[in-house]
């Protein structure tokens, strides 16, 4: 049995927030932080900045983007990584919150695939089943201890509190769900994936009805892909932003065949993901809601999409409501911003 008490307000999927909110996304090369606020029931996004992580100072970036918003009086973080954390939707039988985390006491060794006093726990009762079955639907959350409690030393060492504590896969749904009502809606029962490229890792949410069914990190992330172009073309990580940006992807030689390898690894760890749900569920993923860096690429939305056979579409949190009519937008453009937006957003 494991005490399942955790640190204030982490994994706080749906508490009350204070009237302005910050969210940071810790990355490998960049730190980016969302300001949001809030009046009654609406909120808006009205100011947005980037910090580039400079010789491995992850700590001195954070900071530069802590002070750079001194009205805050606390942070909203989170944490990726499918070595550190795992999400799981699991059905069990109907029950209040307070049963719950008693039954996952005995129960969450079938579901964690890490030692149990090594992790921090929480959950969510998402949808109650009517009908004879008497089930319902959970999402139970998992991190490893050492990256929860660096995350929180490093915004104290900073000068500021942590609210709370998210999970990446689960910021990118939240700023999904606040900027996109409208797809939402028109997608009504169907069954869609969010796809966020992040720097190591990428995160994957599969939607069905307007619920989330799956989320889960993948191995490709934007560095792996660029690592894996320089070996092939020769060519310094600066050197292959640069023919990137500059298209050279799309031209015959390593460069563009690099590339295509890269995206196909992408679309093979997609595939399985999406058969996996179908096997599940019996409900095949009908589009990709696509945001991150590698959304700008020239050529990466098309090749993907052929890939998958799927329609691919890009959305962006910095680009549509709710953002304000005053936001102050990012130096070096608005990608990227999916899981800080989400996280700012958190109420």
């Amino acid at each position: 049995m494991i005490n399942i008490k955790k640190p204030a307000d982490l994994f706080a999927f749906l508490k009350g927030g204070p009237r302005c909110s910050l969210g940071i996304d810790i990355g490998t090369s960049e730190v980016k932080a969302v300001k949001a606020v809030f009046n009654g029931s609406s909120a808006g996004l009205c100011r947005a900045i980037r910090e580039n992580i400079v010789d491995g100072g992850v700590q001195d970036a954070l900071s530069r983007a802590v002070s750079a918003f001194p009205e805050a009086r606390g942070v909203n973080l989170s944490i990726a990584g499918s070595n550190s954390v795992v999400m799981r939707y699991i059905t069990m039988p109907r029950m209040d919150r307070k049963e719950l985390f008693q039954a996952l006491k005995f129960e969450a060794t079938k579901y964690v695939p890490f030692p149990l006093e090594e992790v921090y726990f929480d959950a969510q009762i998402i949808s109650s089943q009517s009908g004879t079955d008497n089930k319902m639907q959970v999402l139970l959350a998992a991190a490893r201890k050492e990256l929860v409690n660096q995350r929180m030393e490093m915004a104290e060492r900073s000068g500021i509190k942590v609210n709370c504590i998210d999970i990446d896969c689960l910021a990118v749904f939240n700023a999904f769900n606040a900027a996109c009502p409208d797809t939402m809606q028109a997608y009504g029962k169907k069954t869609f994936a969010l796809l966020n490229i992040g720097d190591r890792n990428s995160n994957l949410d599969i939607v069905d009805g307007g619920n989330l069914k799956l989320s889960r990190d993948l191995h490709q992330g934007v560095i792996k892909m660029m690592e894996r172009i320089s070996l092939a073309s020769s060519l310094d990580q600066a050197s292959v932003a640069g023919g990137l940006a500059a298209g050279s992807q799309l031209k015959q030689g390593d460069f563009g065949r690099a590339f295509g390898q890269a995206v196909s690894e992408l679309a093979m760890e997609l595939r399985v993901s999406f058969d996996y749900y179908e096997s599940q569920s019996s409900a095949a993923v009908s589009c990709i809601q696509l945001s991150g860096e590698a959304a700008g690429w020239q050529g990466f939305i098309e090749q993907l999409s052929e890939l998958l056979g799927l329609p691919v579409e890009i959305w962006d949190p910095l680009r549509q409501p709710p953002c304000t009519p005053d936001l102050v937008l990012p130096a070096g453009g608005t990608s990227g911003f999916a899981v800080a937006a989400g996280l700012a957003l958190r109420r």
